[in-house]
């Protein structure tokens, strides 16, 4: 049986920033070690992604949000360099059946309730809730990624036009052992 791994992205309708806050659930950045501050991935796990928008209620405030737009950009990393060996590079996704370094989620979602807050909300607080219906298996290779996610929504605000935004947020990311290029290291 594989082990479902879920990436929440969110945002807050008023923020400045185009940042995504993101969490994995179960945690999957280790705090020590060679993979410390990467995300890190094991085989056969079953990613999916849940979008959450929040924002407060009040006149001409958030009512809601629509998906436009979401896509996982993955740029491959090295896991093999040194003297009298090939170079070679993780492939272009971590993901199966994803050939290429762009994942474009289809856009169907359900919308679902509202997770526990990280920290605590104001009191007139809406938060909505898309889970993507994509899931994407992580394959056999291990590798190193560096991993982007792109989000477009409309925002929609009570009594006033809808705005569209971008949100992004781009960590590390690392299947297996990740990869480690020979010579990487001085000799000691």
């Amino acid at each position: 049986m594989s082990n479902p791994v879920t990436l929440r992205v969110s945002f807050d309708a008023e923020q400045i920033s185009s940042k995504l806050n993101w969490v994995f659930i179960p945690e999957s950045r280790p705090n020590f070690g060679t993979h410390a501050g990467s995300i890190l991935l094991a085989h056969g796990e079953v990613l999916t992604v849940e979008v959450v928008g929040n924002g407060l209620v009040k006149p001409g405030g958030f009512s809601g949000f629509e998906l436009t737009e979401c896509c996982l950009f993955t740029r491959p990393q090295v896991t093999q360099v040194g003297k009298n060996v090939p170079t070679m590079f993780a492939p272009p996704s971590p993901f199966l059946g994803v050939k290429g370094a762009c994942y474009i989620f289809s856009g169907q979602s359900e919308r679902g309730s509202a997770p526990p807050p990280l920290q605590a909300a104001p009191e007139k607080w809406l938060t909505v809730v898309e889970t993507l219906s994509d899931q994407l298996v992580v394959g056999p290779s291990d590798g190193r990624w560096e991993m982007s996610f792109m989000l477009t929504v409309s925002i929609q605000w009570n009594g006033a036009a809808s705005t569209n935004r971008v949100f992004y947020f781009d960590p590390e990311s690392e299947v297996g052992d990740g990869g480690h290029p020979s010579n990487s290291r001085p000799p000691l």
